[in-house]
């Protein structure tokens, strides 16, 4: 039997937590000042502030008066079979983690493909779950939410991909649009004011550029000089050579303060071993960058030390990593804590219905809560369009680690315009 360990006192607590300041990924105010649903299960959860945050209300555990079936579809089969299993495994730890008895997360092996996704969908369906959770990547998503909206599901997918988001889709990926404003915010308070850009050639890096550009200017910045590299980073030598028009950058008068570098995997270390033959890196001038530099292949690679990027603050996803190891004996993969977070939504969500004397239905207006939640990645919250908005920190690579620069914010907040 499965011991609930560093995550079980909590359960399913909604706590009023202190508000902090957060914008949006447009730059506009943010809602209304209210209570963020802690859908952790930890007394020693570790916060970015220095104030203990006190419960004041709860939803205990073992109060759903129905059965609840919520199903999670991830590859259990194919070459990504091992990331489908870790969200599983994630997915029934937040299970036992939240102890609710009448909850039952429902596994379905969506093979990786669209196909397989619409038929974990219509098994799922015929075995009266209430939710979808996952898949895990966009040509699935699109397929699933259309087979889960002839049943009248919603759906919860995991994929990075913003264009499947919609109408009975949300998606719980980590977006790059909140990670491009809290690095742009960022680089503007340490007084950076001329940024070079070198951005990889695909759907991912014309949004984030374009998106910093606009970024950028709002607070008093401008975008040099951009380039652009192949995603494999084939081409990154050539790349670097053309931004620095094949000079070393030395001296006093350099021609920008900082590079952004939206670019990850392998091709990260191409462009940064040819960015420092140039001179470019470390404290001299600073690498800017986003979520794709939370991977250890990046993090390990001594030419990006110093370099600050925007990503969910590692310090509450930590204390789950610890708690998957000691479970499964073996460390999660980055994206196992979304599978983690996206079970405990669902197990909070119910248990509120349930105490209000509600059916359990995941309706738009519960996940739509402006105020969000707070999970093992931090807080979050879905928007009308299906995306998700989250709260993010600043990270500096050393030592083959992130270490934190800036705290992510542990609430949303309005500004009254």
């Amino acid at each position: 039997m499965i011991r609930a360990g560093f995550f079980s006192v909590l359960a399913a607590c909604l706590f009023s937590l202190a508000l902090a300041s957060c914008v949006t990924t447009d730059g506009s105010a943010i809602f209304e000042d209210g209570e963020a649903t802690d859908i952790t299960a930890s007394s020693t959860t570790e916060t970015q502030g220095t104030t203990p945050q006190t419960p004041q209300s709860r939803v205990s555990a073992g109060t759903l008066r129905e059965p609840v079936k919520v199903a999670i579809l991830a590859p259990q089969s194919g070459p990504n079979a091992a990331m489908g299993e870790a969200l599983i495994q994630a997915a029934q730890l937040a299970v036992f983690d939240l102890d609710e008895p009448q909850f039952q997360i429902v596994p379905k092996d969506s093979q990786g493909t669209a196909e397989g996704a619409r038929r974990a969908v219509d098994e799922a369906a015929r075995e009266g779950v209430k939710l979808i959770l996952g898949p895990l990547f966009a040509k699935e998503v699109e397929t699933a939410k259309a087979a889960a909206r002839s049943y009248g599901l919603t759906l919860i997918g995991f994929s990075t991909d913003w264009r499947v988001a919609g109408d009975n889709a949300f998606t719980m990926g980590v977006l790059p649009f909140g990670q491009v404003e809290r690095i742009a915010e960022y680089a503007s308070r340490q007084g950076m004011r001329r940024i070079a850009a070198i951005a990889t050639s695909d759907m991912y890096g014309d949004a984030v550029l374009s998106l910093f550009q606009s970024t950028a200017q709002r607070y008093g910045m401008s975008v040099t000089k951009v380039v652009r590299v192949s995603p494999d980073g084939r081409d990154g030598a050539a790349a670097v050579a053309m931004l620095t028009e094949g000079k070393v950058l030395s001296g006093s008068a350099l021609p920008y303060d900082a590079v952004f570098m939206p670019v990850g995997g392998q091709a990260a270390k191409v462009v940064a071993s040819s960015l420092k033959t140039y001179g470019i890196g470390g404290d001299r001038l600073k690498l800017l960058g986003t979520g794709l530099w939370d991977d250890p292949i990046v993090l390990s690679d001594p030419n990006m030390a110093g370099a600050v990027y925007a990503a969910p603050a590692p310090q509450i996803r930590a204390a789950f990593e610890r708690n998957y190891q000691r479970i499964y004996g073996t460390y999660p993969p980055r994206l196992a804590s979304i599978g983690y977070d996206a079970a405990a939504l669902a197990i909070v969500l119910a248990r509120s219905a349930s105490s209000s004397g509600q059916r359990v239905t995941y309706d738009r207006n519960s996940l739509l809560n402006p105020n969000g939640f707070s999970g093992v990645d931090g807080i979050f919250r879905f928007k009308s369009n299906g995306l998700v908005e989250r709260g993010l920190a600043v990270l500096q690579i050393a030592g083959g680690k992130s270490h934190l620069v800036e705290g992510a914010p542990s609430s949303f907040v309005s500004a009254a315009r």
